[in-house]
């Protein structure tokens, strides 16, 4: 019995022991911890707000750190707004030549067996017309063609070729308004005005008109942001052309104040810049004569910014005008011809060989002011050779004493000197002249 006894009680010490060694096993080493996952009710959570630091900085302190800015993942940065481009000025170089006067001469340097080519009058002065943004010709005379008959002084009639050769230059305007415009009549300046529009629509085509509706058009042109209105005028027609006009006004746009103002008017409302090209003034005279003076104090009065004179055959002066007010108006009064080939002899024709072409650059500045920039006068001289394509038009600074004594305009006028040029260029030109 008590063996037996002893046993049991043995049994029970040992099996107590393996239960208190199992106890601490399992919940000192082999367990994962329990964590509680759930999320407290908003009325058991407290939130702490954190006492936010007010420094006392007087207005003149200057913090003496910037704090950090806390880095955010690439995904969500921020790409900064491109800066606003700044507004930059805008420019514009618009040139003029004079009289295309197409005398017997002139024409006849043209002709081959095959027709017409007109390319020689172009080729030494090429290079400034075709780079100018905007390109004005004086078209003396009309072009027409040989169902009117081809015919120099004094009722003109150019042969068709001629257009090819003017654009081909680069004219990007051709001016008609002139005593010569209804030299042929009516049907010949009709027909000229309907082959320049079909062939060459690129070209504007001033001072005359198939209709009154025609008439009230204002010429404007768009270059680099500005904006020109050009206007055109001849102070009458010659011969029978007059009662052509009377019979219908608007063919030609003839300067009458009334109508003059209007278009003025007109044009200062949709332009930057209102440029006036007009056909005005005394044959022959250096000096600009009173009634142009007359017409230029209209122009100026009604805002004009630039007018390019023709008519005289010979180079006036280049003058600024200025209103009461500080408007001012830059006028070239006479760019005399670009091209000629007088059949008079005498003192004073030589001065006809000689002409000018305006170069102005206007500026339209960031706060969208437009304004001339820059002013000059290029010396021209016709040079006279009566061999095929002979006559053409140089620039006189390329045009030296040799070449000059090969020019038959010598016989025409015993005054006429290589000296003389150079003489009446700097007298009438003036600073504006480009050596």
């Amino acid at each position: 019995m008590m063996c037996n006894k002893y046993k049991f009680r043995l049994s029970l010490l040992l099996f107590s022991v393996f239960i208190i060694f199992l106890f601490l096993f399992i919940n000192g080493c082999g367990t994962t911890p329990i964590v509680d996952n759930s999320i407290p009710s908003p009325s058991s959570t407290t939130i702490i707000t954190p006492t936010l630091f007010t420094p006392n900085i007087s207005p003149s302190a200057t913090p003496t750190s910037i704090p950090d800015v806390p880095t955010t993942d690439s995904s969500e940065a921020v790409t900064p707004k491109p800066a606003t481009p700044q507004p930059t000025s805008k420019s514009a170089r618009v040139v003029m030549v004079g009289d295309m006067l197409m005398h017997d001469g002139v024409i006849n340097s043209g002709k081959s067996d095959n027709g017409y080519n007109f390319d020689h009058l172009f080729s030494n002065v090429f290079t400034e017309i075709n780079t100018a943004d905007l390109a004005i010709v004086n078209q003396e005379v009309i072009i027409a063609g040989t169902q009117f008959g081809i015919s120099g002084y004094p009722y003109f009639n150019s042969p068709l070729e001629l257009c090819d050769s003017i654009v081909k230059a680069g004219f990007d305007i051709v001016l008609n308004a002139s005593n010569h415009t209804l030299d042929k009549g009516k049907d010949a300046m009709l027909f000229s005005l309907s082959h320049w529009r079909n062939n060459f629509p690129q070209v504007g085509i001033l001072g005359m008109h198939d209709s009154k509706q025609d008439r009230e058009k204002i010429h404007l042109v768009e270059i680099n942001d500005i904006t020109f209105a050009i206007l055109n005028y001849t102070y009458g027609v010659n011969g029978s052309g007059k009662a052509a006009l009377a019979e219908n006004p608007y063919l030609v746009d003839v300067l009458e104040e009334s109508r003059v103002r209007s278009d003025i008017i007109r044009a200062e409302a949709m332009a930057d810049i209102t440029i006036v090209t007009v056909h005005w003034g005394t044959e022959y005279s250096h000096v600009p004569s009173e009634t142009q003076r007359e017409w230029a104090d209209l122009f100026l009065d009604n805002g004009v910014d630039l007018v390019l004179g023709t008519h005289p055959h010979v180079i006036q002066p280049i003058e600024w005008l200025t209103r009461e007010d500080g408007h001012k108006m830059l006028v070239y009064w006479s760019l005399g011809n670009f091209v000629n080939c007088t059949s008079g002899r005498g003192t004073g024709k030589g001065a006809r060989m000689l002409g000018a072409m305006s170069d102005v650059t206007f500026i339209k500045d960031k706060n969208g002011a437009t304004y001339i920039d820059k002013a000059v006068a290029h010396s021209l001289i016709t040079h006279i050779d009566y061999a095929q394509y002979g006559i053409t038009t140089y620039f006189f600074k390329e045009y030296n004493e040799s070449m000059f004594l090969k020019n038959q305009a010598i016989t025409f006028d015993s005054t006429f000197s290589y000296q003389f040029c150079i003489d009446t260029f700097n007298t009438i030109l003036g600073d504006y002249l480009v050596k």
